[in-house]
């Protein structure tokens, strides 16, 4: 689990960067119509944690099947704003939510995170996943909470990272949903 949080860490933080907006500059791209209409307001507490919760249902429902996950998160009003390898990006406004899917077969899974989501707000949004799968428990690695679950297609590991931060963009939770 440890390894793919810093490997979606790290993709999203590649992926994020201001200065990438798809201008040819070598770096991964990132809409620019999106990172400028983000900076400017964007949308408001109550629809970022809506958007999430389309998210976090989509991945429910669709996972380990990324691509049936992408489109239902496209259709969910969470456009592609960016991808790193083979980890897809997904936001209306990425200074305030950020949907992912990471497609590599061996690891799949979303990573749904939200500015300033409080601990109540983490535990809200998880709530469904741990019901549905049935989850159980796991030791916890230092500020992360850990359970094991099944999805349709298969056994998960569900998680709440407590201190998710990407520089400039946003801080706080994020709760993840991969295969196992």
């Amino acid at each position: 689990m440890r390894s793919f949080l810093a490997l979606m860490t790290i993709a999203i933080l590649a992926a994020c960067q201001p200065a990438s907006t798809g201008s040819g500059d070598g770096g991964p791209a990132v809409r620019a119509d999106v990172a400028g209409s983000a900076r400017s307001g964007g949308f408001d507490r109550a629809e970022a944690l809506a958007l999430a919760a389309k998210a976090r249902d989509a991945c429910a429902a669709h996972m380990p099947d990324t691509r049936a996950t992408r489109a239902a998160f496209s259709a969910a009003g969470l456009p592609v704003v960016g991808s790193e390898s083979r980890i897809w990006l997904h936001s209306p406004d990425p200074f305030q939510m950020i949907a992912s899917v990471n497609t590599t077969a061996r690891d799949p899974g979303c990573f749904i995170a939200v500015r300033n989501m409080s601990a109540a707000e983490a535990e809200a949004l998880i709530a469904p996943w741990l019901a549905q799968s049935g989850a159980q428990a796991m030791s916890s690695r230092g500020s992360t909470r850990r359970w094991k679950g099944q999805f349709a297609g298969g056994p998960i590991g569900l998680a709440i990272v407590d201190d998710f931060n990407i520089p400039g963009f946003l801080r706080g939770r994020a709760i993840v949903a991969r295969g196992l």
